[in-house]
């Protein structure tokens, strides 16, 4: 007679105990086991209590640094931008595994930015499509490079697109900045940022500015002799932009920086860095906010750059320079799902309409998202 062996399966369960949340735990007969030398034991009560603590502690600090609505400045000069988009992720890196910013992962970070197919800077993006539209005549975009300090601990790059007239004029400008902070109890922390900046087309560039008064406080010495106050005056107020963008722009640009920095990029660093694949425990968030035009000038407002289209200013608010959106804390399927990200934009949009004082928000993003509030 013939015997039918008797099939056993077996389900293992793997855990990367370098940057998984602890404690794991398995109830059995209602009892909580943890690895103790090398046995399943039951551990008393201050051992437990060691184990919540460490995991208290390991993400207590995992929380992005305050908003800073600032760009540096390069040679002294003070950058030519109305409008900056920011996003900004942090990732943590596996415990007890001190990691540095190494050569190769600076070529690595450049080399995908660099791709055509990189969102934010790469054919078809949405920077390139806003100097189309800005512009009538041609333009040019730099390739992505290194910029100021360079070490172990941090590096930055740069990327610009630039009008071939007047005066080969910038109007989209893209920069990253990223950082390691070490953190040997919780695992390093990894932050990325990444600011497109725009540059209303309309308001003189401050070259032609500078030219402009020049002619302007010849002119008022001319004709009025020493008392040329009331012409110089109005010479040396360079115009505060009006709307530039919309809602429909703000959003490519946003899901631009979004999937900049949960997909290619963030992949990119977090494996050349860490080691490990882009993925939770991670944060994501986007600052939207206005840069002075000159040193002297004052800070415009949202509303002067960002066209709210239908969206109605409810009276006695008055718009900000500056709003902080999320964060949020994205999983894998996100990265690999960029659709995923459209209603994390779409909610941002809304976030910011609300923030600055306006109704009918929902209403207008709708009409660009296609996305239900």
């Amino acid at each position: 007679m013939a015997v039918t062996p008797l099939l056993k399966h077996a389900l293992a369960v793997v855990v990367n105990t370098d940057y998984i949340r602890r404690p794991i735990m398995l109830n059995q007969g209602n009892k909580i086991l943890v690895r103790l030398e090398g046995e399943n034991e039951v551990p008393d009560w201050y051992r437990l209590r060691d184990l919540f603590t460490e995991q208290a502690a390991s993400y207590q600090d995992n929380h992005l640094p305050p908003a800073d609505p600032s760009i540096s400045t390069r040679q002294g000069q003070y950058p030519d931008t109305d409008l900056v988009l920011r996003g900004r992720l942090l990732l943590a890196g596996p415990r007890g595994r001190p990691s540095q910013i190494t050569g190769a992962a600076r070529t690595a970070a450049l080399t995908i930015l660099n791709s055509s197919g990189t969102p934010l800077t790469g054919a078809g993006s949405s920077l390139v499509r806003l100097m189309s539209l800005m512009i009538p005549g041609a333009f040019g975009a730099n390739a992505w490079r290194l910029e100021g300090l360079a070490n172990t601990s941090q590096f930055g790059a740069r990327w610009e697109a630039l009008a071939s007239a007047p005066f080969g004029r910038r109007l989209t400008e893209a920069r990253v900045r990223v950082e390691i902070t070490p953190r040997p109890a919780q695992g390093d922390a990894l932050l990325i940022i990444l600011d497109a900046m725009l540059t209303d087309a309309r308001r003189p560039s401050p070259i032609e500015v500078s030219r402009q008064r020049e002619q302007e406080m010849f002119n008022a010495l001319a004709t009025m002799g020493e008392d040329k106050s009331p012409v110089a005056a109005a010479a040396m107020k360079a115009p505060l932009p009006s709307p530039f963008v919309g809602i429909g722009t703000l959003r490519e640009v946003t899901l631009d920086i979004t999937t900049t920095l949960w997909g290619s990029v963030g992949e990119t660093l977090s494996t050349a860095i860490f080691g490990q694949p882009l993925g939770p425990p991670a944060l994501l968030d986007v600052t939207v906010f206005t840069t002075a035009i000159d040193q002297d000038s004052k800070i415009p407002l949202l509303n002067e750059c960002i066209d709210f289209g239908r969206a109605q200013l409810i009276p006695g608010n008055s718009p900000g320079a500056w709003t902080n959106l999320g964060p949020i804390q994205p999983d894998r399927t996100l990265a690999s799902s960029p659709a995923a990200q459209a209603p994390i934009v779409h909610n941002w949009l809304i976030q910011l309409g609300i923030a600055n004082g306006y109704q009918n928000i929902e209403q207008e993003v709708f009409r660009w998202t296609g996305i239900s509030a």
